[in-house]
């Protein structure tokens, strides 16, 4: 057997997609552009209106001193005029559409345009991503404390999970500030029962006591303790260690013992693994392989189709709904092997 070639036609809608998406985000920038020229054209001729007209009024009357005093701090009132109305629908329709400061204050400063309470008489009431940024501060601080009036702050269970992410941090170096990029843990807090996310954290290593350092010190702070009853994660050592283990560690903190609840996924991978490492050999780190068949891997999808023997094996009939986007892509594999062909859904790892 042979397996097939790229599917065009799958390709070319990938390709139209993609290039949909870059014209929709060209025109975004473009519009951002323009709206912030607009705005400081907008208050530049608000300010210069009410400047001639209190010039004109002043040069019908006595050019006094106290006249000339009057103009200066009349004409500084609109520079210094703020945008006081709260917004706090907004600001929880922003979180829950995820999008950022600066495209919300261009939408809301465009409807206020439109219904006619900013115009180029009164631009007091234009909205900048700072207001919107502060808004939505204001919003979740005041959802936190509804929660905790409501008692829902109570919480039994905690599932905590965690990765390495490429982070931009701002630094200060010989008295001036600097961005750069580094690679930090963030750990993810989820409430059980209703799957409830209640918090991130950043400890500052990966290992298990800063991880266990973090975590007590966030549940400490924001809720009752005593009425935890339970903790969930994966099962890698660092979690599930029996003297060092962030478990472990959280049951000596607590004096007590806890009701774990350990995803059995990372267990099912180490007999493949011990497998693929009695046939091929040991990694030689995260992505290297001693073995014929894994230094290909890296590689494997610049190669061409060959022919391939059929093995035939019995799949048990699993939806595609349980199973993760890995399980899904070696499910497809195996029923490739299998039945001798390729279905479409998994062609289209490959366009």
């Amino acid at each position: 057997m042979v397996i097939g070639r790229v599917d065009q036609k799958t390709t070319k809608v990938l390709e139209k997609r993609w290039k949909r998406k870059s014209k929709t985000e060209e025109r975004r920038i473009r519009h951002d552009e323009y709206d912030d020229q607009y705005k400081e054209s907008l208050i530049g001729r608000a300010y210069q209106s009410v400047s001639s007209n209190l010039e004109e009024e002043i040069s019908n009357n006595s050019s006094s001193e106290e006249n000339v005093i009057k103009l200066e701090d009349r004409v500084d009132t609109p520079s210094t005029s703020q945008m006081r109305i709260k917004l706090p629908s907004v600001a929880q329709a922003c979180d829950r559409t995820g999008v950022s400061d600066r495209t919300a204050a261009i939408l809301v400063s465009a409807v206020l345009k439109d219904v006619g309470i900013i115009t180029t008489e009164d631009s007091s009431k234009i909205v900048d991503r700072s207001i919107i940024r502060r808004e939505r501060a204001k919003a979740r601080f005041e959802l936190k404390r509804k929660d905790k009036e409501d008692g829902s702050e109570l919480v039994y269970g905690i599932y905590f999970d965690g990765r390495k992410d490429q982070t931009l941090v701002q630094t200060s170096e010989e008295g001036s500030l600097s961005k750069k990029t580094k690679i930090e843990e963030h750990i993810v807090l989820v409430s059980e029962p209703g799957s409830k996310y209640i918090g991130h954290l950043t400890p500052a290593s990966g290992n298990s006591q800063s991880i266990k350092k973090s975590i007590l010190e966030f549940l400490e702070h924001n809720f009752d303790v005593s009425n935890l009853q339970a903790i969930g994660c994966d099962g890698t050592a660092v979690n599930t260690g029996n003297k060092n283990g962030i478990i472990s560690q959280l049951e000596l903190s607590l004096n007590r013992s806890l009701q774990w609840f350990v995803c059995p996924l990372h267990a099912n991978e180490l007999p493949l693994r011990h497998l693929l490492q009695h046939l091929d050999g040991k990694t030689t780190g995260p992505k290297g392989f001693r073995g014929e068949i894994g230094k290909q891997l890296e590689k494997c999808e610049t190669l061409q189709p060959t022919n391939f023997k059929r093995i035939e094996i019995t799949l048990p009939e699993i939806s595609a709904d349980q199973l993760s986007t890995d399980q899904q892509y070696l499910y497809e594999i195996c029923n490739a092997i299998s039945k001798g062909n390729i279905s479409l859904n998994f062609r289209n790892y490959f366009a």
